[in-house]
């Protein structure tokens, strides 16, 4: 407890990189693709390194779909 009746508060989870465990919390995330964007785009509600994340997810979600997908047995079934 802080003398000003005040309450200190710690974190009570992490983020840590899949291949070498990094700790995430001093390094932010980096984006696969970087675009940046031009003055005007903005304030008219263009954004283009959103637009590209919805185009790789869109693409990402067909190849998903496309892939064969394994019969569910249920647990019953065993």
């Amino acid at each position: 407890m802080i003398t000003d009746i005040g309450f200190l508060r710690m974190p009570f989870r992490g983020w840590y990189t899949v291949n070498d465990g990094e700790d995430m919390g001093l390094h932010g995330a980096v984006p696969h693709h970087t675009l940046w964007p031009e003055p005007t785009e903005m304030p008219k509600g263009n954004d283009r390194q959103l637009g590209k994340a919805v185009e790789v997810l869109l693409k990402d979600v067909q190849e998903s779909k496309a892939r064969p997908k394994p019969k569910l047995k249920k647990s019953s079934e065993r």
